[in-house]
């Protein structure tokens, strides 16, 4: 990604990045969060790259999207969600990492990652005190287990 002016973090564009000059986080409405995780995926990898695939691709995209211009409210890309330690701690990171943006005003835009990725969505709302959520999935499976092979930070629990 040698092309890229604007990084967010090493390998990880500025959503947008070709088009706008970017705002401080404070001064941005909407919140790219990505969140390359990928641990318990059961039949093709690669999920851990669609933050950073998602990301180059934007630079392709317009600002413009047929009625206004988003880019005029702020878009602020954030650094991936810290990847270490067990799922549970990575669920945590995500959690923290969502809270934050909405207790500042943000409106998180989440960028994954296996679908372990949503749980940790979730649990950051609900910490910064939303509590009308609604979730669009789209997907071949509801994966709405409570655990999956004994795990219940699997992608399909």
């Amino acid at each position: 990604m040698d092309e890229f002016d604007q990084l967010a973090a090493p390998g990880y564009p500025i959503f947008l990045g070709s088009e706008f000059t970017h705002p401080e986080p404070q001064d941005a409405l909407y919140h790219i969060l990505p969140v390359p995780y990928e641990e318990s995926v059961s039949y093709g990898g690669g999920t851990g790259k669609g933050p950073a695939a998602i990301l180059e691709a934007s630079w392709q995209l317009e600002t413009w999207d047929g009625k206004s211009t988003p880019c005029d409210q702020g878009i602020y890309t954030h650094p991936p969600v810290d990847m270490q330690g067990t799922a549970e701690e990575v669920v945590n990171n995500i959690a923290r990492d969502t809270q934050r943006i909405v207790e500042n005003g943000g409106f998180p835009i989440i960028l994954g990652g296996e679908h372990t990725v949503t749980y940790g969505v979730i649990k950051g709302l609900i910490a910064a005190g939303m509590t009308d959520i609604g979730v669009v999935q789209i997907d071949a499976h509801a994966d709405l287990r409570e655990a999956y092979e004994g795990n219940p930070y699997s992608h399909a629990s």
